[in-house]
């Protein structure tokens, strides 16, 4: 009186490991883009020297400050000759 249903169980079989064959392709893509990501971090690092970097931002920020100061006066100037010159 046992009947078995093999069809359907051989379809649900199939599609189980269909889906696992899936999953196994999907984590082999984010496996791969996880160590692309590392190595790229690794030579981002290598090219980029954190100290360097400090440094030639600080100059760079001095330097702003420099033309922040000088700029009043610079148009102070250009005001005061423009309106002493001949017109």
């Amino acid at each position: 009186m046992f009947k078995c249903n093999c069809r359907t169980s051989l379809v649900s079989r199939t599609s189980d490991e269909g889906h696992d064959h899936e999953l196994m392709i999907a984590m082999v893509k984010v496996t791969g883009a996880f160590q692309k990501s590392s190595e790229i971090m690794k030579v981002t690092n290598q090219l980029v020297k954190l100290p360097q970097l400090s440094a030639t931002m600080r100059e760079m920020s001095m330097e702003m400050m420099k033309v922040r100061l000088s700029l009043p006066f610079t148009v102070a100037d250009m005001i005061s000759g423009a309106d002493s010159s001949p017109g």
